[in-house]
């Protein structure tokens, strides 16, 4: 299985004229203008699924926030009907990246670290 998605966004803004806000007429909307994403799933044998996960985000031109592509991977492998075990890896690209940033307006810059989990499920 294979699924993507594509999004595009402009704005142009259009402020009144008897505006008071000087930024209005940059406002970006502090969104990307591009960001893509692509997603797989696969079962190698009847017990063993994989799943990878492709993102791409463009720049934040307004916060200085650069483009990122993040990777992520999941592995779930059925040891019996009751018993599975999962890996998932998140950001695998990077140690971390900056998803956004606006120290002008006293907002706290957020930072995506690269993580990984290990879970056991028993059904009974």
């Amino acid at each position: 299985r294979l699924d993507a998605s594509y999004s595009g966004f402009r704005l142009t803004p259009r402020p009144d004229p008897a505006s008071r806000d000087s930024g209005a007429a940059t406002f970006d909307g502090n969104t990307p203008v591009h960001q893509w994403q692509l997603h797989s799933t696969t079962w190698l044998n009847d017990r063993v699924e994989v799943t990878g996960s492709l993102f791409h985000v463009g720049k934040l031109r307004k916060h200085d926030v650069p483009a990122y592509t993040r990777a992520d991977a999941h592995v779930e492998v059925a040891i019996s009907k009751a018993f599975t075990v999962t890996l998932t890896g998140q950001n695998l690209f990077a140690p971390l990246h900056r998803e956004f940033s606006d120290v002008d307006d006293g907002l706290t810059q957020t930072f995506v670290r690269r993580s990984s989990a290990v879970a056991v499920r028993w059904r009974f």
